[in-house]
């Protein structure tokens, strides 16, 4: 994502802020829509904002700090960061899961190029109806297709089993333990908004942005 058309970004983003509100533990229970219906909060789904902060793997472990995920300009920030590029240290992975079973998973690569995947979830089922990139809005389809995953909640943070082997914007949660973790901690609704998302609007030649990009309501709430 080029600097000379994301003004004035770098300066105003701040660390993410801590939250240190747990979700409840999950259990099986009924299959939910994206969209927000009348009825009681789904209680065992882990309704929250949450962004990566560690990653586990036979080959190690890696610890991603708030300050990694601060944007800078390459080349003066992160190293292998491009000139005029904005970049983050590991890349940013986030989730938003709503009260009525909206899913919505963020891939911001290091160079903070992103893709989203929008949709529904029932504990171990998320359906994707939806996928755009900001950055690239010729990125975008619909495949209404359901994908297994595998979480767990341990001590308020969100463990989902990943595929080792998907790279860069693509589908990373396994149907199954496969000993590669990315760890997740909760963070404000604002901070999410503010500070995880980088979503920035470049529209292209016959390719306008996805309504998406400027919402704030992703998954309800």
């Amino acid at each position: 994502m080029r600097r000379y058309v994301f003004p004035g970004f770098v300066g105003a983003v701040v660390l993410v802020v801590l939250a240190g509100a747990a979700a409840r533990s999950a259990r099986p229970t009924r299959r939910v829509s994206v969209t927000p219906k009348d009825g009681p909060v789904e209680d065992a789904l882990p309704v929250g904002y949450w962004v990566w902060s560690a990653i586990e793997s036979p080959a190690g472990g890696l610890t991603i700090a708030p300050g990694d995920l601060v944007p800078r300009v390459g080349p003066d920030g992160y190293e292998g960061c491009p000139e005029s590029y904005v970049c983050t240290r590991h890349g940013i992975r986030s989730l938003a899961i709503g009260p009525r079973g909206g899913f919505h998973y963020v891939a911001n690569v290091f160079t903070s190029s992103d893709f989203q995947h929008h949709g529904s979830i029932s504990v171990d089922q998320v359906r994707i109806d939806e996928r755009w990139s900001c950055a690239h809005p010729d990125w975008r389809s619909q495949p209404r297709e359901a994908r297994q995953v595998h979480y767990e909640l341990r001590d308020g943070a969100l463990r989902f089993a990943i595929d080792p082997s998907v790279r860069g914007g693509g589908w990373p949660f396994a149907p199954v333990p496969t000993g590669t973790w990315w760890i997740f901690r909760q963070v404000p609704r604002s901070a999410y908004y503010a500070n995880v998302l980088l979503r920035l609007c470049q529209p292209s030649p016959g390719h306008a942005c996805a309504p998406g990009c400027f919402s704030e309501r992703l998954v309800g709430g």
